[in-house]
């Protein structure tokens, strides 16, 4: 099981991994969905499928603002009134997202239970794809890849390719992991495309940098255009699935869209340390300028000084 830094510093220090984030999160999320599959506003909500005649308490502020995350037990107690309320806090997602490491066999079921065999190809399935599939709303995605994950522009495409991204991870799948944080990154716009998610996309995005990070040189060879993955969000248009972008027949390709993933670019060695040859000489040139520069205006001052009258 790979342990990363974090792992390595919170067994050297004794720390414990922080759960509250990462459930206070969670409890956001789930509020938010609830409240948007109830059609009330908060007051209303929390008279209804929360208090349900109790007394009013300081509880719903502190979930609301996430300072207090919801239990258990609140949750399935709002499930009871609001069926079909809490399949989002059920998501594997907040499991994936915990900065340790997590064991194989919880990733094997994961994948299991995601992906189905057929005449010896593996593909991905989720809740709900039988008749997207039929009807070809979302692609076929062959396991393990992720680049058709990213173009069904969806939660569960996202889910897949975070799971993805830890079953690597947990599998020292370098170059692996590197394309699927990747991937993670660019279906989070599918994602957050649920006006119930969009609010916490910085929170989501933060949790996602900490997970890259797990790995180095996931970390190290790629950096992150966030501005445009909340404009790909926003945009109703955004349709990552090639062949369903508009055709160019003039050029003859499909319509280009712009990528968040900006790679980092690896310089040999021997090219840095001739760089910074270079750029000393700059330095050097610039410093004898600047003294040869000095030196004239002396000179100048000193023969424009008027004469002293005798």
């Amino acid at each position: 099981m790979h342990e990363s830094l974090s792992d390595a510093l919170r067994a050297l220090t004794g720390e414990s991994y922080d759960k509250k984030p990462l459930a206070t999160l969670r409890g956001k999320v789930w509020l938010s969905y609830a409240m948007q599959l109830s059609g009330l506003g908060p007051s209303e909500f929390f008279k209804r499928h929360v208090r349900r005649g109790r007394t009013r308490s300081n509880l719903e502020k502190k979930w609301e603002c996430g300072e207090v995350a919801p239990k258990e037990l609140s949750v399935a107690g709002v499930e009871d009134s609001l069926h079909g309320s809490r399949w989002v806090y059920d998501l594997p997602l907040w499991d994936l997202l915990v900065d340790k490491p997590i064991g194989g066999k919880r990733l094997a079921g994961l994948v299991d239970g995601y992906t189905f065999t057929r005449q010896r190809a593996r593909m991905w399935l989720f809740p709900g794809d039988d008749k997207r599939l039929e009807n070809r709303n979302i692609p076929v995605a062959l396991y393990p890849d992720t680049g058709q994950l990213v173009a069904r522009n969806d939660l569960w495409g996202f889910i897949g390719c975070v799971l993805r991204t830890r079953l690597c991870e947990h599998d020292r799948l370098a170059i692996q992991h590197l394309e699927a944080s990747r991937d993670m990154f660019r279906s989070l716009p599918g994602a957050l495309k649920q006006s119930w998610l969009r609010p916490y996309a910085s929170e989501l995005l933060l949790v996602l940098h900490i997970l890259r990070r797990r790995l180095p040189l996931s970390f190290v060879l790629f950096d992150v255009d966030e501005q445009l993955i909340l404009r790909q969000a926003d945009d109703s248009s955004h349709q990552p699935w090639r062949e369903r972008r508009p055709w160019d027949p003039h050029l003859r390709v499909f319509a280009h869209i712009d990528d968040p993933i900006l790679p980092a670019k690896v310089i040999p060695g021997l090219e840095v340390r001739e760089l910074s040859m270079k750029a000393a000489a700059r330095r050097k040139a610039h410093l004898v300028k600047k003294a040869a520069h000095q030196d004239l205006v002396g000179l100048l001052e000193t023969s424009v000084q008027p004469r002293r009258p005798d």
